[in-house]
């Protein structure tokens, strides 16, 4: 028998967000809002910079979800969200590594550069597809990019119907 904190943890997503220093563009945002409505997300986790991480956190602040911040030491400004929970303050990388631990899909938003190999975002990814946890990038013009699941533990990017035309609705800090 599974205990009921352990159907509740494969039932409610969390979902970790790895932004940029820079603000998301507007299509960034749409489908930033439509994947976190698309999982049903009721927790956001991410690391409390300045820029898309700002947004993101008003973002799951306007949808009524839980928002987690996983700070880190060595990584430029903090933004000091006001915030339901805020996890140990650590190193960049420890931060990243936080973020994937304690959810079970990523979101990796980037800021119109494909960063380079070692880059934040492409640890946090390396680390979540090796958890088998869907990892969902995407680029500036609004592109989603997802490597789904192979295990079945967690649902791949949620899919929308491409015949109509997303929703423009906007929320409190949209660009």
């Amino acid at each position: 028998m599974t205990p009921p904190w352990q159907q509740l943890r494969l039932t409610v997503p969390r979902v970790g967000f790895v932004g940029s220093g820079s603000p998301m563009s507007p299509a960034q945002y749409r489908e930033v809002r439509d994947l976190l409505l698309g999982y049903a997300a009721t927790q956001v986790h991410h690391g409390d910079t300045p820029g898309a991480d700002v947004q993101v956190h008003r973002l799951a602040d306007y949808l009524g979800l839980w928002r987690f911040v996983h700070p880190a030491s060595d990584h430029g400004e903090r933004a000091g969200l006001l915030l339901d929970a805020v996890y140990p303050v650590t190193t960049y990388a420890n931060c990243l590594c936080s973020i994937v631990d304690a959810t079970e899909a990523l979101i990796i938003v980037l800021d119109g550069h494909e960063p380079g190999p070692s880059a934040g975002p492409w640890a946090a990814a390396g680390r979540a597809a090796t958890s088998d946890k869907v990892v969902t990038i995407v680029d500036q013009d609004g592109t989603v990019r997802s490597t789904g699941s192979s295990s079945g533990k967690t649902r791949a990017a949620p899919r929308r119907d491409t015949s109509t035309p997303a929703s423009t609705t906007s929320a409190p800090g949209a660009v």
